[in-house]
């Protein structure tokens, strides 16, 4: 009787003593698995690239701008309320605090407020005796206000005047026990940050209008910009033709430094920066190696380009 007739198709005994054997079923596996998660992982590209945000903002958060301000000069903090603070200034601190801080740090000062909830490390609690970048003392709060600490994720509130910062102070020092403010730390907050000099603040516009500006800005530096391409493009018996085919390689580039630059209206100064950095212009190099009655010319037709299409 044939022994090897009944025997199995794959003998595992044999297999576990020569491992190796495994590779013809490994293999092939292992290719099609990093194939699959290959296919799967280009597949999801698009939206691994966005980050989801885990929590929404109740309705109840009410985020506020800065108000408009018009610089003024303003008397020097009366250094008695920085030691003992009146019930009017710890009211307005409250106010402020609501306004500007309880978002992050709470209704309470526990630090879970609901703008903060995503925030690592989480905001500060001001009950907590620990952990405290710049101590817990009136000085080292006052040092946060005023530079933030931005490895927190603290942000500075140098806008405000320092009596509203130490009209917030006051009103968290309600929260919890803190540090006694002793006399010699009046004298170190006020040597340190002029409390007894008069203070000139600047102007202050909210932030949404600022963003507003900025855009207006933009779209008039490009319409400007648009409107000086067009004029070299569709005005040809207006400027020298000549000078912008054999110079200017880049159009909206000489039209934008032109426009941001009005010093360049002086012919030296044109012709020291256009002779350092021709690229920087837009223009070619071999423009830097021209004689100066040919960087006039050319200066003349920018010149005339400027005038024609109102950059200014």
């Amino acid at each position: 009787m044939d022994k090897n007739k009944y025997r199995d198709e794959i003998n595992f005994k044999e297999l576990l003593k020569n491992p190796i054997r495994l590779f013809g079923f490994v293999f092939p596996g292992t290719l099609l698995l990093i194939v699959v998660v290959g296919i799967l992982y280009v597949k999801s590209v698009n939206d691994i690239s966005f980050n989801d945000i885990s929590k929404a903002l109740p309705a109840s958060v009410v985020i506020t701008d800065l108000e408009m301000k018009k610089g003024a000069t303003l008397p020097a903090v009366d250094l008695a309320i920085v030691k003992n603070a009146p019930v009017e200034l710890i009211q307005k601190g409250r106010e402020l605090y609501d306004a500007t801080c309880s978002s992050c740090h709470g209704a309470k000062g526990l630090g879970d407020g609901s703008a903060g909830a995503a925030l690592n490390p989480k905001p500060r609690n001001f009950t907590a005796t620990s952990g405290w970048t710049n101590s817990r003392s009136m000085i080292g709060m006052y040092k946060t206000l005023q530079e933030g600490i931005l490895k927190n994720g603290m942000a500075a509130y140098e806008y405000l005047i320092p009596e509203e910062r130490l009209a917030i102070l006051h009103y968290i020092r309600t929260l919890a026990e803190f540090p006694e403010i002793t006399d010699s730390e009046v004298s170190d907050m006020d040597l340190t940050y002029g409390f007894s000099n008069e203070i000139t603040t600047a102007n202050q516009i909210p932030v949404k209008l600022a963003a507003e500006k900025i855009i207006a800005e933009g779209s008039k530096e490009i319409t400007t910009v648009n409107y000086a391409i067009n004029y070299v493009k569709y005005h040809e018996a207006d400027i020298d033709k000549e000078i912008f085919e054999e110079y200017v390689v880049n159009l909206k580039r000489l039209a934008t430094t032109l426009q941001n630059n009005t010093n360049l209206s002086d012919f030296n100064t044109f012709k020291t920066a256009v002779v350092n950095d021709p690229l920087n212009f837009g223009l070619n190099s071999r423009l830097a190696r021209q004689p100066e009655a040919e960087l006039k010319r050319v200066h003349l037709s920018f010149m005339n380009l400027i005038s024609k299409s109102n950059i200014k």
